[in-house]
């Protein structure tokens, strides 16, 4: 009779700490579909608007650019020309076009395209990547219990997150510049950053 009740309770054991990695599993699920892919799907809708404006700045700045060697190069032919000789159209022409790149230039660095699509993505990336750790029980979650595993999840998911708005503020204390190389760690001692 003893043996049986210790068998019953081995079994009830197994059957509590069976359900237990299920509701786990299952806190686990409902987090990264509410709170992990939420934000990774923000994370790389912001990356692609920041990497089109990035990409269309810098695109008229080049196009313009190569323009006003052109018009320099033409600016002698209407100043011999009687009817624009007076004008200066290319000297007037050169400076509107320096003044288009300027422009655009200011508001490429003042709103901090290329950075903020840099740091877009690498959250992005980083959320996805952490993701596919979680599932596949590897990088920190193999030998975990589904409470262990979930609590990484979220640990590591809040740092990713808590990173953008860190690389955020740093990047507005040193004046625009900022090493996205740097190697930071979670709290957990693993790497964060590591895109030398």
């Amino acid at each position: 009779i003893m043996g049986d009740n210790a068998q019953t309770t081995n079994s009830d054991k197994q059957t509590n700490a069976s359900e237990n990695d299920i509701l786990e599993r299952q806190y686990a699920e409902s987090y990264i579909n509410e709170r992990l892919e939420a934000e990774r799907k923000y994370y790389d809708d912001r990356a692609d608007g920041y990497k089109k404006q990035y990409m269309s700045n810098q695109t008229v700045i080049i196009i313009c650019g190569a323009i006003i060697p052109i018009i320099t190069v033409f600016e002698t032919a209407f100043d011999k020309c009687e009817v624009f000789a007076d004008w200066h159209l290319g000297s007037i022409a050169n400076a509107i076009i320096a003044a288009v790149i300027a422009i655009i230039a200011g508001v490429d660095k003042l709103h901090q395209t290329q950075s903020r699509w840099n740091i877009m993505r690498y959250c992005a990336q980083m959320l996805r990547r952490e993701e596919m750790l979680y599932r596949n029980r590897v990088g920190g979650y193999g030998k975990k219990t589904e409470k262990e595993a979930k609590q990484l999840l979220v640990k590591r998911t809040e740092d990713i997150l808590y990173y953008d708005i860190s690389s955020t503020l740093q990047f507005t204390a040193k004046g625009g510049r900022q090493d996205l190389g740097n190697e930071e760690k979670n709290t957990d001692g693993s790497k964060l950053i590591t895109n030398k």
